[in-house]
C-alpha cells in the first residue's frame, strides 16, 4: 500500500541505549530536515543498523571506536537490502517533479532510480551512488557531487551549473545538452562520456579524464582544461575561445572545425590548425 505514497526509507547508525520513546524520537529527529524540505514525504524508519551497548555480547565485527564493538549482522542486512530493493524501484509516476532541494543524500545508494526532472538544487550528494540513474532534465544547480558515482548516468539536458563535481566518476555518462556553466569537474573521470552540445563555459576540468569523450559542438569557452586527458576525444566544432589547454594530453584528439582564438592556451609545440582547428580572430575595437 506504500507504492503510491511518497516515502523516505532511512536507516540510522545511532546506537540506542534503551528501547524507549525518547530514544526512538532521537532517531526520528534526524528526518526533520528532510520533512522540512519535502513535507509530503512520510518517514519509514528501518532499525536494522542499530548496534548495542551490552559489553557482554560477542562483537560480530571488531571496532576500534568503541569498547563494545559492532554487533550488526551484516549478512542479514545485505540479504534484507537485496529483498527490499525491487520494491523501492517500483515505477510510480509522481504527480509532480520530486523536490529534494538542499537534501542531504551523501553516501546514499540511488543507482538506477528514476530522478528525471527532480529538483536537487544544492543537494548534498557527495560520494552517493547514482550509477545508471535517470537524471535527464533534473536540476542539480549548485549540487555537491564530490566523488559521486554517476557512471552511465542519464543526464541529458540536466542543469548542473556551478555544481561541485570534484573527482566524480562520470564514465560513459550521457551529459548531452546539459548545462555545466561554472561547474567544478577537476580530476573527474569522464572517459567515453557524451558531452555533445554541452555548455561547459567557465567550467573547471583541470586534470579531468576525458579520453574518448564526445565533446562535439560543446561550449568550452573560458574552460580550464589544464592537464586534462583529451586523448582520442572528439572536439569537432567545439568552441574553445579563451580556454586553457596547457599541459593537456591531446594525443589523437579530433579538432575538426573546432574554433579557438589567440587567447586559447595550448601545450608547447601543439598546432591546433594541424588537427583541424579554426582560429577566430577578434577584431580590436
Amino acid at each position: 500500500e506504500l507504492q503510491h505514497i511518497p516515502v523516505a526509507y532511512f536507516t540510522t547508525c545511532l546506537t540506542m541505549v534503551s528501547d524507549t520513546q525518547d530514544s526512538r524520537q532521537t532517531v526520528l529527529d534526524y528526518m526533520e530536515p528532510v520533512q522540512k524540505a519535502a513535507p509530503q514525504i512520510k518517514p519509514v524508519g528501518l532499525g536494522l543498523f542499530a548496534g548495542a551497548l551490552d559489553p557482554t555480547r560477542q562483537p560480530i565485527m571488531p571496532s576500534g571506536h568503541t569498547v563494545q564493538g559492532d554487533y550488526r549482522n551484516w549478512d542479514a542486512i545485505r540479504a534484507w537490502a537485496a529483498e527490499i530493493r525491487p520494491r523501492l524501484l517500483v515505477e510510480v509516476t509522481p504527480a509532480e517533479p520530486l523536490s529534494l532541494s538542499e537534501a542531504v543524500l551523501c553516501y546514499t545508494d540511488m543507482s538506477g532510480l528514476d530522478l528525471s526532472n527532480a529538483d536537487l538544487v544544492q543537494a548534498d550528494l557527495r560520494e552517493a551512488n547514482l550509477s545508471e540513474a535517470d537524471l535527464h532534465e533534473a536540476d542539480l544547480s549548485g549540487a555537491r557531487l564530490t566523488k559521486t558515482d554517476i557512471r552511465k548516468g542519464k543526464l541529458h539536458q540536466a542543469s548542473l551549473s556551478w555544481a561541485e563535481m570534484h573527482a566524480a566518476d562520470l564514465r560513459e555518462a550521457d551529459l548531452s545538452q546539459a548545462n555545466l556553466i561554472g561547474a567544478s569537474l577537476d580530476r573527474a573521470d569522464l572517459g567515453r562520456a557524451n558531452l555533445s552540445y554541452t555548455t561547459l563555459n567557465g567550467a573547471n576540468l583541470s586534470y579531468a579524464d576525458l579520453n574518448h569523450a564526445d565533446l562535439s559542438y560543446a561550449d568550452l569557452n573560458w574552460a580550464d582544461l589544464r592537464g586534462a586527458d583529451l586523448s582520442y576525444a572528439n572536439l569537432s566544432r567545439a568552441n574553445l575561445g579563451w580556454a586553457n589547454l596547457s599541459n593537456a594530453n591531446l594525443d589523437q584528439v579530433n579538432l575538426n572545425q573546432a574554433s579557438y582564438n589567440d587567447q586559447t592556451q595550448w601545450p608547447p609545440d601543439f598546432s591546433p590548425e594541424a588537427h583541424g582547428g579554426v582560429i577566430i580572430r577578434v577584431e580590436p575595437h
